[in-house]
């Protein structure tokens, strides 16, 4: 319970504060017949994952079911929030890269990962390549590489330098840039 209860405030944090940037920004979502989320896809990826009897919808249930109970009112309204805000949220239960413990402290090449992880890779690459077919709209225009890449140099200029980072500045930061 502790590991969700941190997973659903971070994911929390993460969309309140990304709710502030649509409201800034008046960011749309995915093009203008969009329905009324303000954000896109959200895939959610557990790393070397070795829980047993357990899936991805077992792990997303687990995450996003109400519990309908006072001591969740919480949790649940956490939720609801995130539910509300993306268009689509998938979890990825990927397995270690490599069956090799001390293989992980080196690194690895996609040829020494192991065939299933490879496979979970090429799933989410088709994932992402498909839902990438439509642009998505951020402060209503198309995000796109051209856009994206100075707003993420502005993000990690601001935490290289210990900054806490505002994502509506560094977005504003960027389009000045683009000017």
């Amino acid at each position: 319970d502790l590991q969700k209860d941190h997973i659903l405030s971070t994911l929390g944090i993460m969309t309140k504060a990304a709710g502030n940037v649509a409201a800034d920004t008046g960011a749309s979502g995915k093009g203008a017949a969009s329905s009324t989320k303000k954000f896109g896809h959200l895939h959610i990826i557990f790393r070397d994952w070795q829980s047993v009897n357990s899936d991805e919808k077992s792990t997303f249930k687990t995450l996003f079911g109400d519990e309908k109970t006072p001591a969740a009112a919480t949790r649940d309204q956490i939720r609801r929030d995130v539910m509300n805000t993306f268009e689509s949220i998938r979890v990825w239960l990927f397995d270690a890269p490599t069956d090799l413990v001390q293989d992980l402290k080196k690194k690895l090449t996609f040829d020494k990962t192991s065939a299933k992880f490879r496979g979970q890779i090429r799933e989410l690459r088709f994932v992402l390549a498909n839902q990438l077919n439509t642009p998505t709209l951020f402060g209503g225009a198309p995000l796109s590489a051209k856009t994206f890449t100075p707003m993420i140099n502005e993000v990690v200029k601001s935490l290289n330098r210990g900054e806490v980072v505002l994502p509506s500045s560094a977005y504003l930061s960027m389009l000045k840039l683009e000017v």
